[in-house]
């Protein structure tokens, strides 16, 4: 709380502005907090691979979704429905919910999108 106070700007015309400062700092902590919190699922990668690359082939989400995995990890989010599972078995899972939802259909080893404001809806878990 002693990094938060130091951030007390007095000379503005009232405490909401002289707070200004802190309650981003604070916001900022809340904010990872609660990323820390959120669990993510197959959906969310996958939504947010076929999000970046729309016209990619399975093996390519795959890449993308091991890569997310790793950084995600990094970031202290919350894996732990991930965790058990495989790139291939979280592709797997997303594109059948998103299919569920007519959000995207796979022909072969592609995967097209077809509700883009679903895909963007569990893309934004990741960002």
């Amino acid at each position: 709380m002693g990094r938060l106070e130091s951030q007390f700007l007095s000379d503005q015309k009232d405490e909401l502005f002289a707070h200004k400062k802190s309650m981003q700092l604070l916001a900022e902590k809340i904010h990872r907090k609660l990323q820390s919190l959120y669990r993510l699922l197959p959906v969310h990668l996958t939504a947010y691979a076929i999000k970046q690359k729309p016209s990619s082939g399975i093996g390519e989400i795959k890449e993308s979704v091991r890569g997310l995995t790793v950084e995600l990890s990094r970031q202290n989010r919350n894996m732990k429905s991930l965790t058990p599972l495989s790139s291939e078995q979280v592709v797997e899972q997303g594109i059948s919910r998103l299919a569920f939802f007519k959000a995207v259909s796979q022909k072969g080893d592609y995967v097209q999108i077809m509700n883009q404001s679903i895909v963007d809806y569990y893309a934004a878990s990741i960002v």
